[in-house]
């Protein structure tokens, strides 16, 4: 695919949607360009799943652990869930979580913004309280406690490369 390096901007010559942290990189908003001409448009990303876009750009191949789901559950409360996420992260998958659809302004008490994808990006345990920092591209990171509450986070993607 070819995509050119003219970026949609905003007031300012400010790039209008994903950029790097620092001012003077432009690949983040070229690789978010091919992804929405891969997609058909900057609209038809908003929203999706974090497994979808992993295995896009990777290639690899995607699981979904749906939180509402009982077996989920029953793993979540025997401490096997905890368990599987850490041998998943020692193994080198890449783990997202997804909050449920919802507002940018309804944001959870742990600062879990609804409607958005989070990378996990360490599953470990401090001062003996097991604790998931997530991040996602808008925000800074947030720690939250395992095990987690629905109004947290509806889905923990998987990815194996």
């Amino acid at each position: 695919m070819v995509v050119d390096d003219w970026i949609p901007c905003e007031g300012q010559g400010k790039p209008a949607f994903a950029t790097s942290r620092k001012g003077n990189e432009l690949w983040v908003s070229i690789l978010e360009k091919a992804y929405a001409k891969l997609h058909g448009s900057y609209e038809a990303l908003e929203g999706g799943v974090v497994q979808d876009a992993l295995v896009d750009l990777t290639g690899g191949a995607g699981e979904e652990i749906d939180m509402f789901h009982e077996s989920s559950q029953l793993d979540l409360v025997s401490g096997r869930l905890w368990f599987q996420l850490q041998r998943f992260k020692q193994e080198g998958f890449l783990l997202g979580a997804g909050s449920p659809s919802g507002s940018d302004v309804h944001v959870s008490s742990s600062g879990i913004v609804q409607g958005h994808g989070y990378s996990l990006l360490q599953v470990r345990i401090v001062c003996l309280y097991p604790l998931l920092p997530l991040q996602t591209s808008c925000c800074s990171t947030r720690l939250v406690a395992f095990p987690p509450l629905h109004s947290v986070y509806a889905t923990i993607e998987l990815l194996s490369l």
